[in-house]
Formats: C-alpha cells, sequence, structure tokens
C-alpha cells in the first residue's frame, strides 16, 4: 500500500507504507533494550486519519524498561515530518513469551 506525501501541480508523490514502519521503528529501537523484538503495523483511513501498533515482544524472564511517552513523541515527530500530520492514535501491545 502507497501512502501519499505531497500532492502538487506535478502530481502525487507516493511512498510504500513499509518505508514509514521502518522509519517508525528505527526511532523506537533506538530508545529500548536490543534484547526486545519489535514490529509496527500501521494504517490510514481516509487521508489523514493515522493509526500506529506497536508490538513488543517480551520473554516472561526479562525486565524490560519502555518509556510509552518518549516513544510516542518519536513516533508523533517521524509522522509529523514524512506525512505533514498527527496519529489519531498509538497503540502498545505487550506479547510475553515463554523462553524454553
Amino acid at each position: 500500500m502507497y501512502i501519499q506525501i505531497e500532492r502538487n501541480n506535478r502530481g502525487l508523490l507516493m511512498v510504500d507504507k513499509n518505508v514509514i514502519n521502518k522509519l517508525i521503528l528505527f526511532g523506537i529501537v533506538t530508545q529500548i533494550d536490543k534484547d526486545v523484538k519489535v514490529e509496527v503495523k500501521t494504517w490510514i483511513h481516509q487521508e489523514n486519519g493515522f493509526f500506529a501498533l506497536v508490538e513488543f515482544y517480551i520473554s516472561n524472564s526479562e525486565e524490560v524498561s519502555i518509556n510509552e511517552k518518549e516513544i510516542t513523541a518519536t513516533i508523533n515527530e517521524v509522522i509529523d515530518q514524512t506525512l505533514n500530520l498527527k496519529p489519531k492514535n498509538i497503540s502498545y501491545a505487550y506479547i510475553h513469551k515463554n523462553k524454553k
């Protein structure tokens, strides 16, 4: 899926949704422990409704410190600079996996 970034007299500038996900993921990974697996999923509805889901995969034996306020600020900044809009909702999911 492609997301419209800019519309002008020359046409539309579109970017792949995976590029946006990778930009967000890079901002998140720089702020958390290296051992935590992170996935980012995004949706755009009706041209201005941007939604993001950040999934953290954590082992039950790990102590992990994640600052959601900093991550939210990073995501807001990335989306504002790239798409020139503010996300409607940023959700976090913590998925615990058993280590064997």
